[in-house]
């Protein structure tokens, strides 16, 4: 059933989005990233943290922006991370924050299971930046906790370039503050975290 005109939100200013174009508006902002080893998606690191590009739908027209908190934080703490990311979506629009298994369902499909791993470090590989190829994508011995931000919009009626880049600053900068606040409320995870990558640098 449909409760809407397909005509509605259209407008011939728009243009289709695509891989290409939003690497076109990465590039305009200046930020550095990379392509999958199928160029379907991008990604890249902001700071200390993994965020990827990622196209859904008939027509790839859903752009998900999706970062991933990377700090090594054990399952026992499931009820702490869970009142945190609630406090956060009840308290703020942006990013949707969610926690999933290391290796669970919605881990697997964010790259960070084992049988992904060697996929995903072809793709840090191809990253421009420096420091990317050897960087950690998050997963350990499969018995952790997996934190992930995300922020969605379908552009099936089409998208300019200023609406692309929006949602990318958008999208990076909340999900950057949402993880300063876990950072804040879990310091020996960031702590264990730069001890296992004493050489990062994220310049």
């Amino acid at each position: 059933m449909s409760y809407f005109a397909k005509s509605i939100g259209g407008g011939s200013s728009l243009s289709p989005v695509s891989v290409d174009r939003l690497a076109q508006v990465l590039e305009g902002e200046g930020l550095n990233f990379g392509y999958s080893e199928d160029r379907s998606r991008l990604g890249g690191y902001w700071g200390e943290h993994l965020v990827e590009f990622i196209f859904y739908g008939e027509a790839n027209e859903v752009l998900q922006i999706r970062a991933h908190w990377g700090r090594p934080l054990s399952a026992d703490r499931w009820t702490d991370v869970l009142e945190q990311l609630n406090s956060n979506n009840s308290e703020r629009i942006w990013p949707k924050l969610y926690v999933d298994r290391e290796g669970g369902p919605t881990a697997r499909g964010v790259s960070l299971s084992k049988d992904d791993q060697e996929e995903f470090r072809e793709f840090l590989d191809k990253v421009s930046a420096d420091g990317f190829g050897e960087a950690d994508v998050g997963s350990r011995d499969g018995d952790g906790l997996a934190v992930m931000a995300e922020h969605a919009v379908d552009y099936e009626p089409g998208a300019s370039d200023e609406q692309l880049a929006q949602h990318v600053q958008c999208a990076i900068s909340t999900s950057l503050g949402a993880f300063e606040r876990l950072d804040e409320a879990f310091p020996q995870a960031v702590a264990a975290w730069r001890a296992e990558h004493p050489d990062w640098s994220d310049e």
